[in-house]
């Protein structure tokens, strides 16, 4: 998977149809549509090393944090890793067995 935020395009993946994953809040793997891309301008003038990217999730329409490295910057150009960063995971739900006392 390639991302790429561009300075006249935005965001691009290299599908159409972007990603899926499981989404934190309800548990679906569904796809996740682009709600909150960083300034390219900004990033290309600040270079960091990580870039956060807000988007929703198409089955509960919650919003789900994402961090991406980035593999290289260029004059109009900036390419993420495909791996990245969910900052925020499910709660883990615990069943309890209760033992009978002995």
């Amino acid at each position: 998977m390639t991302i790429k935020l561009e300075r006249n395009q935005g965001l691009v993946h290299d599908t159409e149809d972007g990603f899926g994953l499981e989404c934190p809040h309800c548990g679906v793997y569904a796809h996740q549509t682009p709600q909150a891309v960083p300034n390219v301008d900004t990033l290309l003038r600040n270079q960091p090393k990580q870039v956060g990217l807000v988007y929703q999730c198409d089955s509960c329409r919650s919003p789900v944090f994402l961090r991406f490295y980035v593999k290289s910057y260029s004059d109009s150009e900036i390419d993420l890793s495909p791996n990245f960063d969910e900052l925020e995971r499910p709660k883990e739900k615990f069943a309890f067995s209760y033992l009978p006392k002995h």
